[in-house]
């Protein structure tokens, strides 16, 4: 198992084996990240997305081969801020970027398996997203998916 995808709605990517650590980036769920290390419940990742180094905490995470996360990364949707709900009723929240398979209708297939609902926002076939990027300025993609949003940090999350 040489790769992950983040199971949970933000995981944090540190910049040392330690839950202490700074917080140097995000993986939101679904995202991809190859396993470069282990110390002991820490995995040094590189993120698929970016190619950003850190370490993450294996109970963010679901670990799978790289092909694996390749092959979930080009099929899975990609989320505008939906909220979900999994098989138990739980709500989850997908934040922007997140990545679920489009199962047809409002049902999808979330990173650990399991099938859930799109209760609001939508989620959007990643060809379509990236099509209507293009068809913009990035200024304009930029104002119309952040503007308001309060910058608190820096990582992909609001």
């Amino acid at each position: 198992m040489n790769a992950l995808l983040a199971s949970t709605a933000v995981v944090p990517v540190l910049a040392t084996p330690s839950l202490a650590g700074e917080q140097v980036s995000q993986l939101v769920l679904g995202e991809g990240a190859e396993v470069r290390d282990h110390r002991g419940g820490m995995l040094q990742i590189r993120t698929i997305l970016d190619q950003y180094d850190g370490w993450v905490h294996e109970g963010y995470v679901r670990r799978l081969h790289l092909g694996e996360v390749e092959a979930w990364l080009a099929t899975a949707g990609w989320s505008e801020g939906a909220l979900l709900r999994d098989g138990s009723g739980t709500a989850i929240r997908a934040p922007h970027r997140a990545r679920v398979q489009l199962e047809g209708g409002s049902r999808v297939r979330l990173p650990d398996g399991e099938v859930g609902e799109i209760l609001t926002g939508s989620i959007r076939p990643y060809h379509d997203v990236i099509r209507a990027g293009l068809a913009q300025q990035p200024s304009t993609w930029a104002w119309r998916e952040f503007g308001g949003a309060p910058y608190l940090w820096g990582g992909v999350t609001a």
